[in-house]
């Protein structure tokens, strides 16, 4: 190959990827206001910390009372209740749910998204590069990417596909604290960029 076309494909290539990152981030995810407060904050909730009241009020200060959509949902293996609210954005909503498994303190806050709106590619352009890869697990047919520790952080998760790629979109967001870990830690691997299953379960012990 001559040393223009190489250049060629270099120009190409360099110009492809700029214009994927000047791409703007969805609505959606403009609208979950992630980047106001360090994660897992969320507008002033801080898992681990705030209180189920004090997190509502919150809520409603910052998206109005109409948002919200059921006083509570009592999971049917446990006594944990789960406030959930509807968020608009764009023509799809936002469903939004916070756990506290002491029944005081929020340690969970779920993001569910139904129309593929919010792309990896979105979470990359706002938070950069992801600290850990989430791995398909056998019960589960999931990818995934985390910010954040064993302990706290933010994680997202898509539905599996061969490669992991920019497009994928994402299903839920989960962030949490006191070890809420939504995974098992067995699940997570650094991370290595965009490939395909092959090559990423090549490098993982």
């Amino acid at each position: 190959m001559s040393l223009v076309v190489c250049l060629v494909l270099l120009v190409l290539l360099t110009a492809a990827i700029l214009a994927g990152r000047q791409q703007p981030i969805s609505l959606q995810l403009k609208t979950l206001r992630l980047t106001d407060c360090e994660l897992p904050c969320w507008i002033g909730i801080v898992p681990g910390q705030t209180s189920v009241e004090a997190a509502r009020e919150r809520i409603a200060t910052v998206f109005g009372q109409a948002a919200f959509l059921q006083t509570e949902v009592r999971a049917s293996n446990s006594s944990l209740d789960m406030p959930i609210w509807r968020i608009a954005a764009s023509s799809s909503p936002i469903v939004v749910r916070l756990g506290a498994h002491d029944g005081k303190t929020v340690d969970t806050i779920v993001f569910s998204f139904y129309d593929g709106q919010i792309t990896v590619a979105d979470l990359h352009r706002l938070l950069g590069a992801p600290s850990q890869m989430v791995r398909w697990h056998q019960n589960f047919p999931y990818y995934g990417v985390a910010y954040g520790t064993d302990t706290h952080g933010l994680m997202a998760f898509t539905d599996i596909s061969e490669t992991f790629h920019w497009t994928q979109p994402v299903q839920a967001i989960v962030l949490y604290a006191n070890g809420r870990l939504p995974i098992s830690p067995d699940d997570l691997f650094p991370w290595f960029g965009f490939h395909s299953l092959r090559n990423y379960y090549a490098r993982m012990p």
